[in-house]
């Protein structure tokens, strides 16, 4: 006999179709979240504030990360997570070229995509040319922070209001 595969949390709730009724639940779809930064440890921290938030999380290691790789959105012009987010939240060291050349390309492909930079007060002072006008989070920063710097992006969008 042939066993179904268990699905667990989230992938199990799913099918349940009473939940769009229930106080506190909504079939709106959350706002899409991606993280870009190296360190995977850094990255679940970062993915459970924001999960707990409300919003749908993905992560990017950047170019840099591991294993190290060429950024398609820089060498293509094209990125399956920068098109099905609805704010970036970087923290790829602006020092590297590759981070620069990162922010560059989503800003050529999806000018109207709000990017939230997380670096320290001297990077981003140093980098200003590549930060631009994007709203920075001086690291290291507090989930209180990361909440409220993603939120007020969202609310900023010109395209999502």
């Amino acid at each position: 006999m042939a066993r179904r595969p268990e699905q667990l949390g989230r992938d199990y709730a799913q099918g349940w179709g009473l939940l769009a009724n229930l106080p506190g639940w909504s079939t709106r779809r959350a706002p899409r979240v991606l993280v870009e930064v190296g360190d995977g440890a850094e990255a679940f921290a970062r993915l459970r504030v924001l999960e707990a938030a409300g919003y749908h999380v993905s992560w990017c290691p950047g170019p840099d990360g591991h294993p190290a790789r060429r950024c398609p959105l820089v060498t293509e012009g094209n990125c399956p997570l920068v098109d099905a987010a609805d704010v970036v939240v970087t923290a790829l060291r602006l020092h590297q070229a590759s981070t620069r050349d990162v922010l560059d390309a989503i800003a050529r492909a999806r000018p109207e995509l709000p990017v939230v930079v997380e670096a320290t007060a001297p990077s981003a002072a140093r980098w200003a040319d590549a930060v631009g006008d994007r709203p920075v989070i001086c690291a290291p920063t507090s989930s209180t922070e990361l909440v409220a710097a993603v939120g007020e992006a969202l609310r900023e969008a010109p395209a999502l209001r």
